[in-house]
């Protein structure tokens, strides 16, 4: 590589003519850019180029190495290139795991239009509520909401989802006013539990913050439900705003206590050193830009 180096920067000085400037375009002292070409000339045993105050001109002998060396440095930076283009090309399969309700409704269009541009992956998805073992299962990738215990793990968080209130136009015109977090021990909410099992929801405004207990006639464990459950008319749902959108342009849902936002949710891409690949790390990328504004 040594030698290769040294070709590379006698065809630089050749194209330029000039030591001072093949030196600046190397980002290299013209100390050392001299040393090395008058290193080079001593193991040929040849002159390779005549030196002058203004400029620097090809010997007979150089010219010939020149047409050379030109071929062979054109050659191996193409090598590198392609070598370069290749490693960086993202090929499958993708063995990820999902959030059953958001994997669905959101990521998966988004892999869609992922592997759209990349034709040579290929997905391996696995949809699920419980937390999979990445390295035990061979996962290259999970994506996970809420804090992450595991210190083995190497996480980065691609989203901040925002959340709020939602029902139906009629369950709110029937119901009655809902003005205020306090009232909604009034309602009916679907309630859906949290990983430590609490039904209560919390809620802010600006700088103010409120912990509400809700309680109604449905407890789920699934986003779906909780969602078509708000359209069908049976109560109040606290709802991701990326899940809740089309639901509320179609005039299936509405949105209740406007002013009062629920707690964001950290989205996490999770993976494991040992098995972060070029494509992984892409797909992070990609998603981490689509999500910024979920």
């Amino acid at each position: 590589m040594d030698q290769l180096r040294d070709l590379s920067l006698f065809v630089e000085i050749a194209r330029a003519k000039s030591f001072k400037k093949a030196a600046e375009h190397l980002d290299m002292p013209v100390s050392t850019v001299s040393r090395r070409i008058t290193d080079l000339e001593a193991r040929l045993g040849i002159q390779l180029l005549n030196r002058t105050t203004r400029q620097v001109e090809l010997t007979n002998a150089g010219h010939a190495f020149f047409l050379r060396c030109e071929a062979i440095v054109e050659a191996a930076q193409a090598a590198i290139s392609a070598t370069l283009d290749e490693s960086r090309q993202v090929r499958g399969p993708l063995h990820i795991s999902l959030p059953v309700d958001f994997g669905v409704a959101v990521v998966l269009p988004l892999l869609v239009e992922f592997g759209q541009t990349h034709t040579d992956v290929t997905f391996d998805l696995h949809f699920a509520s419980e937390r999979v073992d990445l390295i035990a299962e061979h996962f290259d990738l999970a994506l996970r909401f809420g804090a992450l215990p595991d210190s083995n793990l190497t996480a980065r968080r691609i989203a901040v989802v925002r959340r709020g209130l939602f029902a139906s136009p009629e369950y709110l015109e029937s119901a009655g006013e809902l003005l205020a977090p306090t009232q909604l021990g009034e309602h009916r909410c679907i309630v859906m539990p949290d990983a430590i099992g609490r039904t209560s929801w919390s809620l802010h405004r600006a700088e103010e913050a409120l912990e509400v207990a809700v309680h109604g006639r449905y407890v789920v464990n699934n986003v779906g439900a909780l969602r078509g459950l708000a359209v069908l008319g049976h109560g109040i749902a606290c709802l991701d705003l990326i899940f809740a959108d089309e639901h509320l342009q179609r005039g299936l849902l509405a949105r209740a206590l406007t002013e009062w936002s629920a707690r964001p949710v950290d989205l996490y891409a999770v993976s494991t050193s040992r098995r972060s690949s070029i494509g992984a790390r892409m797909l992070v990328d990609f998603l981490a830009e689509r999500l910024t504004h979920c």
